[in-house]
């Protein structure tokens, strides 16, 4: 390309930055989908958690169910995220204090944790990857032991989880 005059090589790299975003445009999406790469299933307390890990995986090329993105408007909610568990790759559950501030309330996580331990033990594979706050006694906390069952990985509050990305993609290029 550096042979080319700069009009080429400009039109040349302009041409291949298209492409590249059109590769891409399938893994960023904002309506219901099925057979993602990663379903991430957290409490409305930890949204920020959430939106930062949904980016950086996004980022990174990974298809992700995030109910943000992907609810579709007048639907039955729990129908779609049952589908979206049952078909996507990896299931990642964030997993906080305020989970254990909210042991005594109903929250659709836990169904969508229940409903991916069924799911996790029909493919016969690691399915569950919990990612855990900083400090979170992720052993002792008030989740049931189906999930306390599968090893997680920690992060801190820089929300940085450029080594957990890392993995999802190296489990997921396994796949």
């Amino acid at each position: 390309m550096m042979r080319k005059s700069p009009e080429n090589f400009i039109e040349e790299l302009y041409r291949r930055v298209k492409e590249r975003q059109g590769e891409q445009s399938d893994k960023i999406f904002t309506s219901p989908r099925r057979g993602t790469d990663v379903f991430i299933s957290y409490s409305r307390a930890d949204s920020r958690v959430a939106e930062a890990l949904y980016n950086q995986l996004t980022a990174k090329g990974i298809s992700v169910w995030y109910d943000c993105m992907n609810l579709g408007q007048g639907v039955q909610f729990m129908n779609e995220i049952k589908e979206a568990i049952s078909t996507t790759k990896l299931f990642v559950p964030i997993l906080t204090h305020n989970i254990e501030l909210q042991k005594n309330e109903a929250h659709p996580y836990r169904t969508e944790w229940h409903y991916a331990t069924q799911v996790g033990q029909s493919m016969g594979r690691v399915f569950i990857h919990p990612l855990s706050e900083q400090g979170f006694n992720f052993y002792e906390a008030s989740i049931p032991e189906y999930l306390r069952s599968h090893n997680a990985t920690s992060y801190d509050d820089s929300l940085n989880f450029s080594a957990f990305v890392d993995n999802i993609m190296s489990t997921l290029n396994s796949l």
